[in-house]
C-alpha cells in the first residue's frame, strides 16, 4: 500500500507499484556527467505512461460519478511478448490520505499485435483478463470503472493502419460484450511511443530511489539517474540533460532514444536463427567439449545441436525441426554474434543499431565478468 497526499503522490504510486523490476542500479561515473545508470527488464512500465496521461482521467470522472470515495481502474499492458491485467483501487484511509492498492488479474502469453491477422481473436483474450478483474473490483462499481489499454514496442512493429484496425476492432468487440462490464471507451486504447516508455521507466527509477517527490520536482541532494528499459520488442535508454530544480520534471528534461526490433527477445531470436543458418549441427554422440551428460538427458536419434555461445553453459533450449541449442558461455563469441546482428544484418534489414553516436563501453569486459560464464554444466547458484 501507498499512501498518496495528492494526485500526483497518487498517480506516482500506482507506476511505482507497477514497475517492481529494477535489476540493478550501477554507480557508473564515466557515464553522463557521473550520474548512474539504472538497468530495467520491461514488464509493466507501460503503465506509468496511463498514470501519468489519465491522471484528471480516473479521479475527475470518478469523483462525478461516484458518490464516495473508493475508486477502481483497470489496466492491460499490450505488450509485444504478453498482455497483463492489472487492477488500482484508490481509495482514502481515516486520515483522509489517498490509498493505493494495485492487483495483479493474470497474464496471457501472447502479444495484441500478433492478432493483426484476425483482429475479431483479440476480444476472446482480453475477456479473459477482464474476467479476473471483475473479481476484484465490487459489482456496483463495474459500469463506473474505467478500462485502459495501451500497446509498446509490438504494435509499433505494425503499421499505422494495422494498429488503428486492431485498436478499433478490439474497442467495438469489448463494447459489444455482454460479459465486459466495464467502461469502454476508445481514447483510453492506444500504443505509446518509445520515448514514452523511456520517460515514465526513469520517472519511475527516480521515485523509487528517491530524486523526485510526489510533485515530479528533483529532491536537492540527490542525483538524478538515466534508465534502461529493455522490452521484449525494443530497447529505450533515456539520460537526464537538467531542469530547474523548482520546476516539474518534464519529458523535454531527458534525451532518450528507442531501438525497435532491439528488444531482449527479439535480440535473441535473432541471435538464435544466426546461429541456425551459419554453423554446422552435430549430433549427442560427437559432442565435443560439451559435457554428453547433458546432452544425454534431451537424446534422441532424430535430435541435432547448435552451440550456443550466449548461453550460459550446459543450459538446452529446444528450437525449431527438432534442434537443441546447447550454451557455451563464451561472451567474446556472444559479442562476435551480436555485432553482426547490429551492425551488418542491421545494415541489410534496415533495423541497424548505428542510429547515434554511443559513448564506448567494453562490452567484452561486462559479459565476461557476468555470473552466465562462470556456471558449470547443471543447476547454477547466481549471487
Amino acid at each position: 500500500r501507498q499512501l498518496a497526499k495528492n494526485d500526483s503522490d497518487l498517480f506516482l504510486a500506482l507506476f511505482v507499484k507497477a514497475s517492481p523490476f529494477i535489476l540493478e542500479y550501477i554507480p557508473y561515473p564515466s557515464m553522463h556527467r557521473g550520474r548512474g545508470l539504472a538497468m530495467f527488464r520491461f514488464q509493466s512500465f507501460f503503465l506509468a505512461c496511463v498514470v501519468a496521461f489519465l491522471l484528471s482521467g480516473i479521479t475527475s470522472d470518478a469523483r462525478r460519478n461516484v458518490d464516495h470515495d473508493e475508486q477502481y481502474a483497470v489496466v492491460i499492458d499490450a505488450g509485444s511478448t504478453g498482455t497483463r491485467a492489472f487492477v488500482f483501487k484508490l481509495d482514502v484511509d481515516e486520515g483522509n490520505e489517498r490509498v493505493v492498492d494495485s492487483f495483479s488479474c493474470g497474464k496471457e502469453r501472447v502479444g495484441l499485435s500478433s492478432f493483426v491477422g484476425n483482429p475479431s481473436a483479440a476480444s476472446d483474450m482480453f475477456t479473459e483478463l477482464l474476467n479476473k478483474a471483475a473479481t476484484i473490483v465490487p459489482d456496483h462499481l463495474h459500469s463506473q470503472t474505467s478500462l485502459f489499454v495501451k500497446g509498446t514496442a509490438g504494435m509499433r512493429l505494425l503499421s499505422e493502419p494495422d494498429q488503428e484496425m486492431l485498436w478499433s476492432v478490439l474497442v467495438s468487440d469489448l463494447q459489444l460484450r455482454a460479459d465486459v462490464p466495464f467502461n469502454i471507451d476508445r481514447k483510453n486504447f492506444g500504443t505509446i511511443s518509445g520515448h514514452q516508455e523511456a520517460f515514465y521507466a526513469v520517472l519511475a527509477s527516480n521515485y523509487i530511489v528517491g530524486s523526485i517527490d510526489g510533485q515530479l520536482r528533483v529532491v536537492d541532494g540527490n542525483a538524478m539517474i538515466g534508465a534502461l528499459d529493455m522490452g521484449g520488442s525494443s530497447n529505450q535508454l533515456i539520460i537526464y540533460n537538467g531542469t530547474d530544480s523548482t520546476a516539474r520534471v518534464e519529458g523535454s528534461h531527458f534525451w532518450s532514444h528507442s531501438w525497435l526490433r532491439f528488444g531482449a527477445e527479439m535480440v535473441r531470436e535473432r541471435v538464435q536463427n544466426h546461429i541456425y543458418t551459419t554453423q554446422s549441427s552435430f549430433a549427442g554422440s560427437t559432442a565435443e567439449g560439451i559435457d554428453l551428460q547433458v546432452l544425454n538427458s534431451n537424446a534422441s536419434s532424430d535430435v541435432r545441436y547448435l552451440k550456443n555461445p550466449c548461453g550460459i553453459a550446459g543450459h538446452t533450449e529446444a528450437y525449431r525441426d527438432n534442434y537443441v541449442f546447447i550454451g557455451t558461455g563464451q561472451p567474446e563469441a556472444c559479442v562476435l554474434i551480436l555485432e553482426h546482428i547490429m551492425w551488418v544484418e542491421g545494415a541489410e534489414t534496415g533495423a541497424t543499431a548505428a542510429e547515434i553516436l554511443q559513448e564506448s563501453v567494453d562490452i567484452v569486459e561486462t559479459l565476461s565478468s557476468a555470473p552466465f560464464n562462470r556456471c558449470p554444466v547443471g543447476p547454477c547458484a547466481i549471487d
